[in-house]
C-alpha cells in the first residue's frame, strides 16, 4: 500500500534525530562547564576584594578611634589608594568572567533551532505512524 516507504523514511530520519540530541547535549555540557568555570574564577576574585574590603576597614576603624599617629595614618592613606587600584583590577576581571558566562549561553541559539528540526521530525514521524 506505499506505506513501506513511509516507514523505511521515519526510520532513516531516527538515527539523524539521535545525532542531534547529541550535539545538543554536547553543547550544554560544554557552556555548563564554561559557566562554571568563570563563577569559580569570578568568587576568587570577589573573595579577593572581600579580604581587601574587610582588612581596609579594620585599619579605618582604628583611624577613626583616634589611635593612628601620622605616619600610620600616612601609611593607611598610601594603602587604601594601592587598594582601590587593586579592587579596580579585580572588579574588572570579575566583569570579564560575567561576559564569559553570558557568552556561554551562545548554544542556546543553536540548540533552539536544533530542537524545533527534532520536534518538527517527531511530528511527521508521528503522523506517518497514525497513518499506518
Amino acid at each position: 500500500l506505499g506505506y513501506d516507504k513511509i516507514v523505511e523514511d521515519a526510520m532513516a530520519s531516527l538515527p539523524d534525530a539521535r545525532d542531534r540530541l547529541d550535539y545538543i547535549a554536547t553543547l550544554t555540557g560544554q557552556a555548563a562547564e564554561r559557566v562554571l568555570g568563570a563563577v569559580e574564577q569570578a568568587r576568587e576574585h570577589q573573595d579577593r576584594v572581600a579580604e581587601r574590603v574587610g582588612a581596609l576597614g579594620t585599619r579605618w576603624d582604628a583611624a577613626f578611634a583616634g589611635v593612628l599617629s601620622t605616619d600610620e595614618f600616612r601609611a593607611l592613606a598610601e594603602a587604601t589608594r594601592a587598594d582601590l587600584t587593586a579592587i579596580g583590577t579585580e572588579a574588572g576581571a570579575t566583569n570579564a568572567q560575567l561576559t564569559e558566562i553570558m557568552m556561554a549561553q551562545d548554544f542556546h541559539d543553536l540548540t533552539g533551532q536544533v530542537i524545533q528540526r527534532i520536534v518538527k521530525l517527531a511530528r511527521s514521524l508521528e503522523g506517518q505512524l497514525v497513518q499506518l
